[in-house]
């Protein structure tokens, strides 16, 4: 009877613990990714409403697609995508690929980029057309597609760094959770069995 009051605690300490870590790791990881996709978005946003390319001058001084100037008495959403900063344009690799209405391949601009070629991008521009989708992910490239006169251009951002880091994170946590996890059965079973000893 003992024993299987035991075996019983155990379980339900082991089980609330896991859908705790659940929650919590659940949680930061989701943030953490909708972050990334934010952040690519915002300048994928100011590229696509740019022609492709980043607007002259300063960003952070009323460059085109900047958020209004907050006011001394005005918070900040901690949660929204950050303000580009100056060194956004030199940070980012990008490529934009122009397709006509029966989808071929008008123009490609392949200056911020190095590893992709004229081919590749034509065949991933031509690939997300074909999905039907204007947002997503190609790979480890965020891609958005606007419509232009004439036809439509797709901008790809490179997010290599940003997705590696947070797999790296996912990985972590996932495995440090198991580990606690298996220091708490541990420490139960050791416990419990000096608790119920006669």
């Amino acid at each position: 009877m003992i024993k299987k009051l035991r075996r019983k605690l155990i379980a339900a300490c082991m089980l609330s613990l896991a859908v705790v870590l659940l929650v919590i790791l659940g949680g930061v990881n989701l943030v953490s990714y909708q972050k990334v996709v934010a952040d690519a978005d915002a300048v994928l946003s100011l590229l696509a409403a740019n022609g492709g390319v980043f607007p002259k001058g300063r960003l952070d001084q009323g460059g085109k697609g900047d958020p209004p100037p907050a006011g001394p008495d005005m918070k900040r959403d901690p949660f929204a995508p950050r303000i580009l900063s100056p060194e956004t344009p030199y940070e980012s690799r990008f490529f934009s690929v122009v397709l006509g209405e029966d989808g071929q391949v008008l123009e490609t601009d392949m200056d911020q980029i190095a590893a992709v070629d004229g081919g590749e991008a034509a065949a991933y521009a031509q690939g997300v057309a074909q999905s039907g989708r204007s947002a997503g992910f190609w790979g480890n490239y965020r891609y958005l597609l606007s419509r232009e006169e004439g036809g439509s251009r797709v901008i790809f951002l490179d997010c290599g760094r940003s997705l590696s880091s947070f797999r790296s994170t996912l990985l972590a946590s996932v495995a440090l959770s198991l580990l606690g996890l298996l220091a708490v059965l541990v420490l139960l079973l050791i416990l419990s069995h000096r608790m119920v000893r006669p």
